[in-house]
């Protein structure tokens, strides 16, 4: 006989996900170059992740690679139960730092209660800081600046036989 059970003791169901995603389980993101659809993270080609150890596989160097900074993210409560990584209340999604959505496991247990669903990241990656040095430059009436006469007479020195 099939039980069922009240929609509060209900498991969320299991979200479809990219292979990209499952990679990125544990993880703080992953580079996703080319999705199915416009939701480039959350329709991410398997074949269209950066490799982990890649140059372009973090978050500062993935946008300039042409790919997209995808993150995880815990889901408490949505709109739509059938499309909750889209329809998700902007105040029920759990932080990284929280107990809930620091993994899947977690998220997803009788705990949280949550469903794990792969989303863009739309934080910031660092600006990268770009020195350049200072350019010396010397005034001709500066009494300071003394032009010393360079030689262009061959100097004498003896090599060794």
């Amino acid at each position: 006989a099939n039980v069922s059970l009240p929609p509060d003791l209900e498991e969320p169901p299991a979200t479809t996900r990219s292979p990209a995603a499952e990679a990125a389980n544990g993880t703080s993101g992953f580079c996703c170059y080319s999705g199915e659809t416009s939701d480039t993270c959350g329709s991410c080609y398997p074949t269209a992740m950066a490799n982990e150890g890649d140059y372009c596989a973090n978050k500062n160097q993935c946008g300039g690679c042409g790919g997209t900074w995808c993150t995880m993210q815990c889901v408490y409560s949505a709109s739509d139960k059938n499309d909750p990584c889209n329809t998700a209340y902007p105040t029920a999604i759990a932080a990284e730092t929280d107990y809930c959505g620091a993994t899947e496991s977690r998220c997803t247990s009788t705990a949280c209660k949550g469903w794990w669903c792969v989303t863009k990241d739309t934080t910031e990656a660092p600006e990268v800081e770009t020195i350049v040095a200072p350019e010396t430059v010397v005034d001709p009436k500066d009494a300071s600046f003394v032009e010393e006469p360079v030689s262009t007479e061959p100097a004498n020195v003896s090599l060794p036989p």
